[in-house]
């Protein structure tokens, strides 16, 4: 018989996504998630978690990334961005979360997705152009500066940006 649990029947209380990693949230979503938390060290930010996490525990990855789809606090945004660039997440799902998430900063790691797993900055400016939350402003602009995105779209950003 096929297990049809899903990740809110989790017995154990859903951890917030943060919008700073701590040490705290990553061995409770680690937990949530059914590993083992001890392999979390202290001091971790999200980089850490991104680059020890695909290793650590690759049994939780689709776990994680219906975690960071669901979460409505924080930012889901940026441990997509993680999670595509060190564990072995698809970018296309990473791209999902930017455009869909109401919260942190999706045109951040829009920009840092087209940074460093080469996805078209047409796309991440189009995330800055309607994001609902975070800061698009300075994402358009690095992509201009780093990526040779339209620079009148930037400025476009620039002046409605609130």
């Amino acid at each position: 018989m096929k297990n049809s649990a899903t990740i809110e029947d989790h017995p154990m209380k859903k951890p917030k996504c943060p919008d700073a990693f701590t040490a705290v949230f990553g061995r409770e979503l680690v937990a949530y998630l059914g590993g083992d938390a001890s392999k979390i060290k202290d001091g971790w930010c999200w980089r850490d978690f991104g680059r020890n996490f695909g290793r650590k525990y690759p049994e939780l990855l689709t776990g994680a990334m219906r975690y960071f789809e669901t979460a409505t606090s924080g930012d889901p945004a940026w441990a997509a961005y993680y999670l595509a660039r060190d564990c072995g997440a698809e970018k296309e799902w990473a791209m999902r979360i930017c455009e869909t998430t109401r919260v942190g900063y999706p045109a951040l790691a829009a920009y840092y997705l087209v940074r460093d797993c080469g996805v078209d900055k047409d796309w991440a400016m189009r995330i800055c152009e309607t994001a609902t939350s975070g800061d698009p402003a300075w994402p358009a602009y690095c992509l201009v500066r780093d990526c040779r995105a339209e620079k009148e779209r930037a400025i476009r950003v620039c002046e409605t940006a609130t």
